[in-house]
């Protein structure tokens, strides 16, 4: 089907921890205020009914920091996203940007879900802004390359996908989608 990212990490949920720790390489708690009780629920891999609940106890509790509602926020939007739930899944990702609006991932994750509701075009925005609050990471890169292919500029897809490569030669599905926009250019 056109427009679906194939293997490697495009297409995926990110979370970043409070300490800095990004859920694709090792989650770890800490800073987490009052709401850490509910910390090891809201964390992927805990059931999605699960990460709601632990999420939305940290989200309620009024000792917890800005920074640790903004986490849980996140976390429960990509457990909305999971269950197909994607207008609330967004209306978190929002929740977290207004908390902090230099959280990475929650523009990262709220593109992957604009991009599954159809609207390339907003997921273009935040995977740009994405990059923007971190230009060495590959995901946010190929997710623009993809949704621009999809939108018929293979030029910004084909540049996206290889500044992805150049940051991470290891994930497949960035050459793969080279591939596949190299080969629209030449039939255009």
């Amino acid at each position: 089907m056109p427009g679906l990212p194939v293997g490697g990490t495009a297409g995926t949920a990110r979370c970043v921890f409070t300490d800095g720790w990004r859920s694709d390489r090792l989650p770890i708690a800490g800073g987490l205020g009052a709401g850490y009780a509910h910390f090891g629920f809201c964390r992927p891999g805990r059931g999605v009914d699960r990460r709601i609940a632990g999420c939305s106890g940290i989200i309620d509790d009024r000792g917890a920091t800005g920074k640790s509602r903004a986490v849980a926020f996140n976390n429960r939007g990509l457990a909305y996203r999971h269950k197909g739930d994607l207008d609330r899944a967004i209306a978190d990702y929002n929740e977290t940007i207004g908390l902090d609006g230099k959280y990475e991932p929650a523009y990262y994750n709220r593109g992957e879900a604009y991009r599954a509701k159809g609207d390339t075009d907003r997921a273009i925005v935040d995977y740009t802004e994405a990059i923007r609050l971190d230009a060495n990471d590959a995901d946010p890169l190929i997710a623009r390359g993809i949704a621009s292919r999809v939108k018929g500029d293979s030029e910004r897809a084909i540049a996206d996908l290889n500044e992805a490569i150049r940051l991470n030669p290891k994930i497949d599905s960035a050459y793969f989608n080279r591939g596949i926009a190299l080969d629209d250019e030449d039939q255009t």
